[in-house]
């Protein structure tokens, strides 16, 4: 008995597709002998949508920065939690054990790093009909975006036919006596400014309220020496670098204004150069009095230390305070009725 043809080839690539920042089920592209079909699955059910070849005006693929920021935060998580066991045998004398921990835990945030970077820069790509637009998630690297969109263009091309250079002169001639095309740039269209997609800022107010916390935590810390303080502060780092990586991601091609933008990443500048300077620091004492290690310093006898307390704690206020205040300025703003003409 002869075999049947497969109805559908399964086209490379799978993808999460994302809500807020829960996965909502796996993605995945199959070609169809006249349409492309996106599956959708969580659980126990299926979403299917059928983009037919002939009505498929346009599929949009955008270089992301996501991969950059993914490796960006791993890479300063890995330095962090190689450098966190180091720091633990100079003050709190740990023994080989956490030394261990520690280095297996940096090593997979820096293999993901690794395997990151070996699949290549991440993309967007979206999927243009006359009644809708869809996100492919499963299109989430670039260059098996480009290898798909290969295939898509040459059954879209038999499907639609292709314009010929004499069609394409003339239809872009029109358009240009039409005005339809800028003064400024004759090869890009004019028109309606991309609408950018409304930022959901939770995180933005979790990680700008961790400051201003952390920083009454650094107050406490100059007068009080307390290990139950100590890992508090530790909690709300590790709470604060989360919050920070999830809100970096969320303002990509967002609403947020620019200054809280701007707030999120010089909040990841300081946060790296503090941590930085302060292992350092660690360091060199740990180095010039041995016998010391394990035991809590009091920044009044320590010059250094009480700069870098009062610096975090007026960094911790400043940061958080502007940020509240844009915050909460973009949500009055976001939440009031557009004017009527």
């Amino acid at each position: 008995m002869a075999r049947q043809p497969k109805e559908y080839v399964r086209l490379p690539g799978r993808g999460q597709k994302v809500v807020g920042v829960l996965s909502a089920g796996r993605t995945s592209l199959w070609l169809g002998n006249d349409h492309l079909l996106h599956v959708s699955d969580q659980w126990f059910t299926e979403t299917y949508k059928r983009f037919y070849f002939r009505d498929i005006q346009a599929i949009m693929l955008r270089k992301t920065r996501a991969g950059k920021i993914i490796n960006l935060v791993c890479g300063l998580v890995a330095l962090l939690v190689f450098l966190f066991p180091l720091a633990g045998k100079l003050y709190w004398a740990w023994d080989a054990a956490g030394m261990i921990v520690g280095g297996c835990f940096g090593g997979f945030f820096l293999l993901i790093v690794v395997v990151n970077s070996l699949m290549g820069p991440t993309s967007s790509c979206k999927l243009k009909t006359a009644v809708q637009s869809e996100e492919l998630p499963s299109l989430a690297r670039l260059w098996r975006a480009r290898k798909v969109l290969r295939i898509l263009r040459a059954r879209i091309d038999a499907e639609q036919g292709v314009l010929s250079q004499e069609e394409i002169a003339s239809n872009r001639e029109a358009i240009l006596a039409a005005g339809a095309l800028g003064a400024g740039n004759p090869l890009k269209a004019a028109g309606p400014p991309e609408l950018m997609r409304h930022c959901d800022d939770r995180f933005h107010a979790a990680m700008l309220y961790i400051l201003l916390f952390d920083g009454v935590l650094t107050i406490i810390n100059i007068f009080i020496q307390n290990k139950l303080i100590d890992a508090i502060s530790a909690c709300v780092l590790l709470g604060g670098i989360t919050c920070m990586t999830t809100a970096l991601f969320k303002q990509q091609r967002s609403d947020l204004p620019s200054g809280l933008k701007n707030l999120t990443w010089a909040t990841l500048a300081y946060t790296v150069a503090f941590m930085i300077v302060a292992i350092g620091y660690g360091v060199i004492l740990a180095l010039e009095n041995p016998g010391k290690i394990g035991t809590q310093l009091s920044p009044f006898d320590h010059p250094v230390i009480m700069a870098m307390d009062l610096v975090s704690a007026i960094c911790d206020f400043s940061i958080g305070g502007c940020g509240v205040y844009l915050l909460q300025k973009f949500r009055r703003e976001s939440a009031a009725p557009d004017a009527q003409p």
